[in-house]
C-alpha cells in the first residue's frame, strides 16, 4: 500500500473495506472448493450420471459467480477510496506482473492477498481463530 503513497485515512478505509469482506469472500470460497469438488466427483463416476454431472455444473458456475461478484463489489470499494493517480499506478503495475490492487479479487483470484489479514491464498488452510 505504501508503494503507491496512500494516506493513513486510505490504509484505514482500505482495511475495512477488506476486513468487512474477508468473512464473505472466505466462505465463498469454500462454496467453490466444495462445488469443484462435487463435479469431480460426479466426473469420477462410472458410469457418468449425465444429471449429476450437469447439476454439479450448475452448482459451480453459481459459487464462482457469487465470489466474483462479492469480490468485484469489494474491489469497487476500494476504487473509490483510490485516486485516479493511485488507480493507474495499481493498473500499470498489474499489466507489469506486479503487486495488483491491495486486497483486490485480481489479487484473490490468482491466489494471493496483498493486504495483512486477507484471505489465505487458494488451497491453503485457514488458521484456527
Amino acid at each position: 500500500m505504501r508503494d503507491v503513497n496512500l494516506s493513513e485515512a486510505q490504509q484505514k478505509q482500505i482495511s475495512t473495506v477488506c476486513n468487512d469482506s474477508f468473512k464473505k469472500i472466505s466462505d465463498l470460497r469454500e462454496g467453490v472448493r466444495k462445488a469443484e469438488s462435487e463435479l469431480q466427483g460426479a466426473f469420477d463416476e462410472s458410469p457418468v450420471d449425465q444429471h449429476k454431472s450437469n447439476d454439479a455444473i450448475e452448482h459451480l458456475v453459481a459459487a464462482r459467480s457469487e465470489l466474483f461478484r462479492a469480490t468485484s463489489q469489494m474491489d469497487l470499494k476500494i476504487r473509490a477510496v483510490l485516486t485516479d493517480e493511485q488507480w493507474r499506478e495499481l493498473k500499470k503495475r498489474e499489466r507489469r506482473g506486479g503487486p495488483g490492487r491491495p486486497g483486490g479479487p485480481d489479487s484473490w483470484r490468482r491466489g494471493g492477498s496483498t493486504v495483512k489479514g486477507g484471505p489465505p491464498p487458494i488451497g491453503q488452510q485457514q488458521p484456527n481463530r
